[in-house]
């Protein structure tokens, strides 16, 4: 005896495993299959093959998106949870990519921290987007100390209309845009 595997006609979302002419079950496949084998043996075989597509998917997405740009984890997770893979297959994908020195949290966060310090934004405006991200904090204060912010604020003020607001937008410490503000003013 063989099964067929096909999708369903009432619902996309749904695959029918068929013997003979009768519908023996229906599975939710969430990811897209394109192509599949026309027999199979068994419905455990069907099962099987299911499951290694959608790894092969999982990891074929991830590849993508890390050849774009670093991610972290849970960006990962969330972008493969989007193109329809479980949640296991995504953990499990992500842990081996982990394993493999691809994705990692702290490097991710140590090159957000830089490249946001580089575009003029304070440690307090990092520190919001790094917890919006689901990521840890803990690095921000330990590279954008306060005399790094003191340099930047120097920089940054002869470019500025109002600079007091306009440097606690970028997420600069209050104490800090004082001093420095209360030492141009001075200077002047």
């Amino acid at each position: 005896m063989s099964f067929v595997l096909r999708k369903c006609a009432r619902d996309p979302a749904f695959f029918e495993i068929v013997e003979g002419d009768q519908v023996v079950r229906e599975i939710p496949i969430a990811f897209s299959i394109f192509k599949w084998p026309r027999y199979f043996a068994s419905i455990s075989e069907i099962e099987r093959w299911i499951g290694e597509e959608e790894r092969k998917l999982a990891k074929k997405i991830a590849y993508r998106c890390l050849a774009a740009r670093n991610q972290s984890a849970s960006e990962l997770r969330k972008k493969l949870s989007r193109r329809g893979i479980s949640l296991s297959v995504s953990e499990e994908v992500v842990e081996e990519l982990k394993r493999l020195g691809y994705v990692s949290d702290a490097d991710f966060e140590h090159a957000l921290i830089e490249r946001e310090l580089r575009r003029g934004h304070g440690p307090l405006y990092i520190e919001m987007k790094l917890r919006s991200m689901g990521l840890g904090t803990a690095q921000v204060r330990m590279i954008a100390t306060d005399e790094m912010q003191r340099q930047m604020i120097r920089k940054i003020v002869p470019k500025l209309r109002n600079p007091a607001a306009a440097l606690r937008r970028r997420g600069f410490d209050a104490e800090i845009i004082f001093s420095e503000l209360k030492d141009s003013f001075f200077r002047v």
